[in-house]
């Protein structure tokens, strides 16, 4: 865990609250141009099943509620914050949630 492990968190917490759940993986792989072990960070979003199916063209096939999704990788815990801060000012206002009126 690193330094911005706690900031992760909390939008990760502010995210699930306003209904979009997402999951975080950390892996480590060997890099060649570095030559040496580099963590890779992987978020992914919790899908309903129905809903993944109807919009993929190929259906997963399983018996749980929830299908996770992989939407970001990078290695760094900065983009990882930008991209869920990002996200969480698209579903709210100064910190409400933007009612939908369609």
């Amino acid at each position: 865990m690193g330094r911005f492990a706690f900031k992760i968190d909390k939008l990760m917490q502010a995210l699930e609250q306003q209904g979009i759940v997402y999951l975080l993986d950390r892996r480590q792989q060997w890099s060649d141009k570095l030559n040496k072990k580099v963590q890779a960070i992987t978020l992914s979003e919790s899908v309903p099943t129905d809903e993944y199916n109807k919009d993929n063209p190929k259906p997963k096939n399983t018996d749980k509620s929830r299908v996770k999704v992989a939407v970001f990788t990078t290695f760094s815990e900065v983009e990882v914050i930008k991209f869920l801060a990002a996200k969480y000012r698209q579903v709210t206002r100064n910190g409400r949630k933007i009612r939908n009126t369609c």
